[in-house]
């Protein structure tokens, strides 16, 4: 009976097997990994922001007139309590400004602000704003005035809102 000797594998081949082994390991990695952080992150240049698109068929005419009845009863309707239009203003003054807020008590759905700010010796008229309607009262769109166009002292902010349906205007001090 002979006996034949297993040739051992030199370490160098086994290495290598090694080696290659984990390079292909790692190229998968990286594949996959590119491929799942990537896709649907990066917008297509030809795709579209039209949130219309995310539904499968359009809305049909009665949706439609559904949808424009309901916004006009929210903003035609009694808006509850306090819903008087009564308007109130408030000032926040701090170094290099001051910001003059507006809140409406009723939802208005178009509209414009004017603001005078009034002191001993001037008078200084800010350009108009718009309103902007929020869930449950109106705002004007505010004004920020440097500190740096006003003289030191008090200070009278009158503001007055234009709509169809409410007009009126307020009052509200503060000190440079």
């Amino acid at each position: 009976m002979k006996i034949t000797k297993i040739k051992k594998s030199s370490s160098r081949t086994t290495n290598k097997v090694i080696v290659v082994a984990v390079i292909v390991f790692i190229i998968c990695g990286l594949s996959a990994a590119v491929f799942f952080f990537t896709r649907g992150q990066a917008p297509d240049a030809t795709q579209s922001n039209d949130a219309s698109e995310l539904f499968e068929t359009p809305a049909t005419q009665e949706e439609i007139n559904t949808g424009s009845s309901v916004k006009e009863d929210v903003i035609n309707s009694d808006n509850g309590p306090g819903d008087d239009g009564s308007i109130s203003a408030s000032t926040v003054v701090d170094s290099s400004q001051v910001r003059i807020l507006v809140q409406i008590s009723k939802i208005l759905s178009e509209g414009t602000c004017s603001l005078k700010l009034i002191n001993k010796a001037t008078s200084i008229e800010e350009p108009p704003v718009d309103i902007q309607a929020l869930p449950g009262y109106t705002t004007c769109k505010g004004w920020v005035v440097p500190v740096s166009k006003l003289s030191p002292g008090n200070w009278t902010a009158q503001i007055t809102v234009t709509s169809p349906s409410v007009t009126g205007s307020t009052t509200t001090e503060f000190n440079i």
